[in-house]
């Protein structure tokens, strides 16, 4: 029976990088020092990629407080996501993006692309003005 390699048995103690990937996270982290926060865009779309292969007809909302990283959020946005926001600055990073469209088709882009999670005070039989329409979203 083959016997599967420990982590501490790779070299670089990360299995899944190769050789260039981990040659250019040792550079930067000489470079920039550590810690070191390295977001690697082109993993954040091919998993979106995955995501609306394997599920075309659900809309993706990505949850800003997650992540509330700028360039995550562009990276997201330029693939066609949408957003769930919890705050007004969760809500500015996302409008970072959209704010150079015209005024209808920004408004029309918020009101299709973002939910604003007022959780807290709609989600509840005890608001008298709590709109019964309000639908469960699915966090992914």
């Amino acid at each position: 029976m083959k016997k599967e390699p420990s982590i501490k048995e790779h070299d670089d103690g990360v299995p899944h990088i190769g050789k260039a990937r981990k040659e250019l996270l040792q550079k930067l982290a000489r470079q920039e020092g550590t810690p070191i926060f390295v977001i690697d865009h082109e993993k954040i779309r091919s998993n979106y990629r995955e995501f609306k292969k394997v599920l075309p007809k659900i809309q993706v909302y990505y949850a800003v407080k997650a992540n509330s990283n700028p360039e995550i959020v562009r990276t997201l946005y330029e693939m066609g996501s949408s957003f769930d926001v919890a705050s007004m600055p969760e809500f500015m990073i996302v409008y970072e993006n959209i704010k150079k469209m015209p005024k209808k088709e920004r408004q029309a882009w918020i009101w299709d692309k973002i939910i604003y999670a007022l959780r807290k005070y709609h989600q509840t039989d005890r608001n008298p003005r709590s709109p019964r329409s309000i639908q469960p979203a699915c966090h992914v």
